[in-house]
C-alpha cells in the first residue's frame, strides 16, 4: 500500500503549524461570555425554596451571581448561560424560565 501523501522534515512542521492555528480558533469559539445578561439578571435574583426548610438568596454583584446559604456568601461557577455549580453546595444550579406564567424555577442536580 502506497502513501498518498509523503512526510518529510519540511512538511511535518507546517502541520504542526496549522494543527495549532486549528486548536487555536476552536478555543477561541468555543469560549462562551462570562457576563449574565440583563434579563437573565432581573428573572432570576430573589429568594429559592432549596430543601423544604431551607431558602437561598440569589442576587447580583456587578453582573456575577452570588449565593447566600446558610449564612455563607458563595460565587458559583458558570456552566454554560443558566447553569451554574457551587462548590460548597456540591450542586449544579440550573435556571429554567417558563414563559406562560413567567415562573422561574430553579433545578438542583
Amino acid at each position: 500500500m502506497k502513501l498518498l501523501c509523503k512526510f518529510n522534515k519540511k512538511t511535518i512542521p507546517i502541520l504542526m503549524k496549522y494543527f495549532f492555528y486549528l486548536i487555536g480558533i476552536f478555543l477561541l469559539t468555543s469560549c462562551n461570555n462570562s457576563k449574565n445578561s440583563q434579563e437573565f439578571i432581573n428573572s432570576t435574583k430573589g429568594k429559592y425554596l432549596f430543601n423544604s426548610n431551607e431558602t437561598l438568596e440569589v442576587y447580583f454583584i456587578d453582573d456575577i451571581l452570588k449565593i447566600a446559604w446558610r449564612g455563607k456568601n458563595m460565587t458559583p461557577v458558570k456552566a454554560n448561560d443558566s447553569s451554574f455549580y457551587v462548590k460548597e453546595m456540591n450542586e449544579k444550579l440550573i435556571f429554567i424560565s417558563l414563559r406562560f406564567n413567567e415562573v422561574i424555577v430553579m433545578a438542583g442536580m
